[in-house]
């Protein structure tokens, strides 16, 4: 008989480890007890319906080849989550630094000064002068 645990104790999460309890293939100690058991982890997918254009969905097929539609669209959500989260983290901290606090970045000469003097920069105080 299988039995399901989440990893992360009660919250929600995509993997899960599947443990066979079988006598023969290894043991974990748990306290007094020994309990034999082999895991394996497995992504748990979730089923959804999209609706897609036809057009759309016969070029991500020819694209993907057969039976590679849900992997191809996932790949393509993650590099637009990536995309949309990256846009987001530079949207929140636009204007952050003032170009009246860092004036040798007024022109690309003085950024380049600036940028040699922080790489002749000793930042290892272990290091030999």
């Amino acid at each position: 008989m299988a039995e399901v645990r989440d990893l992360h104790r009660g919250e929600a999460c995509s993997v899960i480890l599947l443990v066979l309890r079988t006598t023969a293939l290894c043991r974990q100690t748990q306290g007094d007890s020994q309990t034999p058991f082999v895991c394996y982890g497995v992504r748990m997918s979730v089923r959804t319906n999209l609706l897609l254009p036809a057009e759309l969905v016969a070029e991500v097929d020819a694209v993907a080849g057969p039976r590679n539609r849900s992997r191809y669209v996932a790949e393509a959500l993650r590099a637009r989550l990536r995309a949309d989260r990256l846009r987001s983290a530079v949207a929140a901290t636009a204007g952050v630094l003032r170009t009246e606090d860092y004036p040798a970045w007024q022109s690309p000469e003085g950024v380049a000064a600036w940028v040699r003097a922080r790489r002749e920069e000793r930042t290892d105080p272990g290091s030999a002068s």
